[in-house]
């Protein structure tokens, strides 16, 4: 390392304590523990046999921003149903004052590039993102405070990773990337963290997320139809591995978080909240535009268009039974 980067290396290390993975020190003899894995989330609430009704997706744009006609060109997009509206951003960062991250919420059916048109009415350059996330120790990526050193934050670091490299946010332990499509895979993304961060501790983002879940079918299928789901499903962008077990009435599905051009609708905050170890907000109300980017998770619309295509029904999950009522207490 050259003297010219020492001082900034030193600073850096000071600056962002949360991002390092040092090991930890003992204190009045007591070991500090190391950052915790999180928490996985419920996947069967995470993906219910149902379809998505709105979907996110995630954009960078460019120029001088015109926010009332873009505001306008995605609302009449919108339907009775859902509305189409940024639900994050538009955001930047003094590393890249003229380029501005934001997330979209749109009903299923929009296209995007009905998406793209309509962003163009307040920007001069959109370009569409794709989402790779990872699943690490829990740490925080600030942007204020601390984190600032020489004008610079911990996300200007990150984006440092490569120009094609659009946005990054953090929570929970959960790392999400947004890039140009096609340019940066997971390996890509992960070996040039660890060459940036190394120096400070950090040596991994952590693991690709691989999520999934298995549904209930609600009637049998035949063999020669399950073998022609798992074939189809297998070819949608992410998935990993497609079972249809015929006798037991089952569909599995396991997936990759990797280069997602679409998520499924916002994790909702009571479910990010438990796999922080944190209560839930008493405000259940989500807020108009999040403080964070929206967490991303996989889009079951495909896989219940092939099931549609097949005529292969799933088994709704049944709501639990209320609990009986208790009888009041009897008069002495």
């Amino acid at each position: 390392m050259s003297p010219l980067h020492t001082p900034l290396v030193l600073a850096l290390a000071a600056a962002f304590p949360a991002l390092a993975a040092r090991p930890a020190p003992v204190q009045g003899g007591v070991e500090r523990r190391a950052p915790a894995e999180p928490a996985d989330l419920d996947a069967a609430e995470l993906y219910p046999p149902v379809r998505n009704a709105a979907l996110l997706t995630f954009f960078s744009i460019e120029g001088k921003l015109d926010p009332e006609p873009l505001r306008k060109a995605l609302a009449a997009l919108g339907t009775k149903e859902v509305e189409a509206r940024i639900v994050y951003g538009p955001e930047s960062t003094n590393a890249r004052p003229g380029r501005f991250f934001l997330a979209v919420e749109a009903p299923a059916g929009v296209k995007p590039k009905e998406l793209v048109a309509a962003l163009k009415k307040g920007a001069s350059v959109v370009e569409q993102e794709v989402a790779t996330c990872f699943k690490g120790p829990v740490r925080d990526l600030p942007d204020s405070g601390a984190g600032r050193m020489a004008g610079m934050t911990a996300r200007d670091w990150v984006l440092g990773i490569s120009n094609d490299l659009r946005w990054a946010d953090t929570s929970a332990g959960w790392y999400q990337f947004f890039s140009t499509p096609g340019k940066l895979d997971a390996a890509t993304i992960a070996d040039r963290f660890e060459k940036l961060f190394a120096p400070f501790g950090m040596r991994t983002v952590g693991t690709l997320v691989r999520e999934g879940f298995t549904w209930n079918l609600a009637a049998p299928c035949e063999a020669a139809t399950a073998k022609k789901l798992e074939k189809a499903m297998q070819k949608l962008p992410g998935v990993r591995l497609a079972r249809v077990d015929a006798d037991n009435r089952t569909l599995t599905v396991q997936f990759d978080l990797e280069s997602l051009l679409v998520s499924g609708p916002a994790v909702p905050d009571r479910m990010l909240a438990g796999a922080a170890g944190r209560p839930p907000a008493e405000d259940a109300t989500p807020p108009t535009r999040g403080a964070r980017t929206p967490r991303v998770r996989f889009d079951v619309n495909p896989i219940l268009d092939l099931l549609e295509k097949e005529g292969v029904a799933v088994a709704r999950p049944v709501a639990p039974a209320a609990p009986e009522p208790e009888a009041p207490p009897r008069g002495g």
